[in-house]
C-alpha cells in the first residue's frame, strides 16, 4: 500500500510540475500587477468567453437559459451577471456530465461533500487543474515558500495504517493525521526535528491538536511558514501553532469546484480573491461565485453556502486588494477516539459511499460516533460497508464505535443560523 501511495504522489506531483505551471505562473503573476481597470477588464473577457461556451454548448446552460429567456446577445459586460440565474449544488448534481462544454473523456472527475455534507462530483479539465496549482505556487511564493523546498503535510492524504510517507520528487513529507495522541506524539516531534522542514500545511484542528500535545511536553519547534486551509482558523487555534511552532501561519479558503479562492494577505489584515480566478457576489447568508478557470466545467453564479465578514472598509496593499475580514461559515466540532485522537474533517470517509444526501456525525460519548444518514435511493449494506471500511482505515473500528441510521431531514442537527454541520460535538 506504501508504494502505491508512493507512486500515485510521484506521478501527481510530475503533472503538477514547475515547469508544466510555468506558463500559467507567469500568466497570474502578470495579472498582480495590472490596475484595477485592466483587471477588470480582462475578466469580464474570460467571462464572456465562458459565457459564451456555456449557453452555446453546454446541455445544463442551454436548456436553463432558454427556460429563462436569456440569449447570447443578452450578456455584454460583467453588469449584466445578475441576469443570469442562481444554480446550486442540487441541480448540478441531477447531472452534472450536462454541464460539460467538452467530451467527458478529456475530463478528471472529483468528487466532494464539502461543509454542506453533500455529496457531488464536479469534473476538470487538465488546463484548469494546472492554473489551479499555479495559483497555489503564486500564493505560497509571494509567501517564502516554493515548491521543492521541504515540506510536511498533515492533510489526511495517508492513511490511519501508514505514519509517514516521503515523496523524493517533491520533497513532501506526509505525515498522518489518524494517529495523533499521547503516545505516539513524540514520533511526530522526532519526524519534524529530524525532517527540519521549510513549511508545514495542515487543517487548523490538526496542526493546534499536536501543538496542544507539543506544550503539554514543553517541546518547540522553528519551521518559517506554516498554511492552513479546509477548516475555519481561530484565533486562539492560530495563536498555539504560531508560537509552539515558532511559525507564519497563512490561512486560505476555496472549494472543491474551484468556483472561489480566497487568500491570506501578505501582512496578515484579511483575506483577498487572488486576480482573475473568479467573479465573487457577497450575501449575507452566501456567496455566488463564477469561476474564471474552467471553461469545459463552467459554474456561473454558483452558491457557495459558506458565510464570510465582509472588510468595511477594503484596502490596497502588495498588490493584494483585502475585501474579506474573516470566514466564519465553516465551524465544525472534532470527533474523538477512543485513544484520545481528534478528528476534523470527515469528509475523506465518506469517499466512494454513494445514495447519500446528507451525512451528519454526532458524537455523545469519547470513543462512539452516531452517523446519521438521509440517503439519496436506497441505502444499501454494501454502501454501509465502503463508509465502514473508510472509517477503518482513517480512525479504526477498534478506536471508534459506529453507529449508522437511516434518518429523514428532519433529525438532522441545524445551527441556529440554519448552517448544517457535518460534525455535531455534544460531549
Amino acid at each position: 500500500m506504501k508504494i502505491n501511495k508512493y507512486i500515485k504522489e510521484t506521478v501527481k506531483y510530475s503533472f503538477r510540475s514547475n515547469t508544466l505551471i510555468k506558463p500559467f505562473v507567469k500568466e497570474i503573476e502578470r495579472l498582480y500587477c495590472l490596475s484595477e481597470k485592466e483587471l477588470h477588464e480582462e475578466c469580464e473577457a474570460q467571462f464572456l468567453k465562458i459565457f459564451s461556451k456555456a449557453i452555446s454548448k453546454s446541455p445544463f446552460y442551454k436548456k436553463l437559459y432558454a427556460e429563462h429567456g436569456i440569449s447570447i446577445n443578452d450578456i455584454k459586460s460583467i453588469s449584466d451577471i445578475s441576469k443570469l440565474p442562481v444554480i446550486d449544488r442540487k441541480m448540478v448534481n441531477q447531472n452534472p456530465t450536462q454541464l460539460l462544454t467538452v467530451p467527458k473523456l478529456f475530463m478528471s472527475k472529483s468528487h466532494t461533500s464539502g461543509s454542506t455534507g453533500v455529496p457531488l462530483t464536479v469534473y476538470n479539465d487538465y488546463f484548469s487543474v494546472l492554473r489551479e496549482q499555479a495559483y497555489f505556487y503564486v500564493f505560497r511564493k509571494r509567501r517564502g515558500f516554493t515548491y521543492g523546498d521541504k515540506l510536511v503535510s498533515l492533510r489526511g492524504d495517508v492513511k490511519r495504517d501508514l505514519f509517514k510517507l516521503k515523496v523524493d520528487i517533491s520533497n513532501i513529507l506526509y505525515l498522518s493525521c489518524y494517529q495523533i495522541n499521547s503516545d505516539t506524539i513524540k514520533k511526530y516531534y522526532d519526524k519534524l526535528v529530524s525532517f527540519a522542514p521549510v513549511a508545514i500545511e495542515g487543517f487548523p484542528s490538526v496542526l493546534y491538536n499536536i501543538c496542544c500535545l507539543f506544550k503539554e511536553n514543553g517541546w518547540k519547534l522553528s519551521i518559517p511558514k506554516c498554511f492552513t486551509s479546509s477548516e475555519t482558523l481561530f484565533d486562539f487555534e492560530r495563536k498555539m501553532i504560531e508560537e509552539t511552532l515558532n511559525t507564519e501561519l497563512f490561512d486560505h479558503y476555496g472549494n472543491t469546484e474551484r468556483t472561489i479562492s480566497l487568500d491570506e494577505c501578505l501582512d496578515h489584515r484579511g483575506y483577498f480573491s487572488p486576480p482573475g480566478y473568479s467573479i465573487n457576489e457577497f450575501r449575507d447568508d452566501c456567496i455566488i461565485t463564477t469561476s474564471l478557470i474552467n471553461s469545459s466545467f463552467p459554474l456561473i453564479r454558483y452558491e457557495v453556502p459558506d458565510i464570510i465578514s465582509l472588510n468595511p472598509k477594503p484596502s490596497f496593499a502588495d498588490s493584494e486588494l483585502c475585501i474579506v475580514k474573516s470566514i466564519d461559515g465553516r465551524i465544525e466540532d472534532n470527533i474523538i477516539a477512543k485513544d484520545g485522537s481528534k478528528h476534523g474533517i470527515v469528509y475523506h470517509l465518506l469517499e466512494g459511499v454513494h445514495k447519500i444526501k446528507l451525512a451528519q456525525f454526532v458524537q455523545k460519548e469519547k470513543g462512539v460516533i452516531q452517523i446519521n444518514i438521509v440517503p439519496d435511493g436506497v441505502f444499501s449494506d454494501i454502501e454501509k460497508n465502503k463508509l465502514l471500511k473508510n472509517i477503518d482505515e482513517r480512525i479504526g473500528l477498534d478506536n471508534m464505535e459506529c453507529n449508522i441510521d437511516i434518518v429523514d431531514n428532519s433529525q438532522i442537527i441545524y445551527t441556529a443560523r440554519n448552517k448544517f454541520r457535518q460534525i455535531v460535538s455534544l460531549i
